[in-house]
């Protein structure tokens, strides 16, 4: 009597975890399908979500196994690092900004590769450095303005 009454328990309680794990995926699906992806370059990336308002900038490490850098950004902090990105680009000059704890600098003066333009940021301890082509910048400032008007 207290085996079988053992194993309904059990099986009950199976149940019940299998009920609140595919409730729990499947809210987490819903929320990250809100977020709008946006490569800067392999393992550099911006995750927007529109109706959240809320922005995520993702550094990925070595091999894209291990999140080095995860940081929630507002709209507004967005706009000012895509502002600042632009005129970089379009003025072929180093620009800096600063946002509460967040350094971002983005060089895109000419060297010997007039096709490279540099990227760093960081945030207290936590920093990333990384080549990106000239192209995708221009392609991620314009999947950025698609979203929010940036001028």
């Amino acid at each position: 009597m207290a085996f079988r009454n053992v194993r309904i328990f059990l099986r009950t309680l199976m149940g019940f975890l299998q009920n609140e794990i595919s409730e729990s995926l499947s809210r987490r699906s819903s929320y990250l399908s809100t977020f709008k992806k946006i490569d800067l370059a392999q393992g550099v990336y911006f995750l927007v979500s529109v109706p959240e308002a809320e922005v995520k900038l993702m550094s990925v490490g070595a091999g894209g196994s291990e999140v080095m850098m995860s940081m929630t950004l507002s709209i507004d902090d967005t706009k000012q690092i895509f502002r600042s990105i632009e005129r970089a680009y379009d003025h072929r000059e180093l620009v800096e900004i600063k946002l509460d704890d967040l350094s971002w600098k983005t060089d895109c003066r000419a060297r010997s590769n007039p096709d490279k333009v540099t990227i760093s940021f960081k945030r207290l301890w936590e920093r990333t450095r990384i080549d990106v082509r000239r192209q995708d910048i221009a392609t991620a400032t314009a999947s950025f303005s698609s979203l929010f008007e940036t001028k």
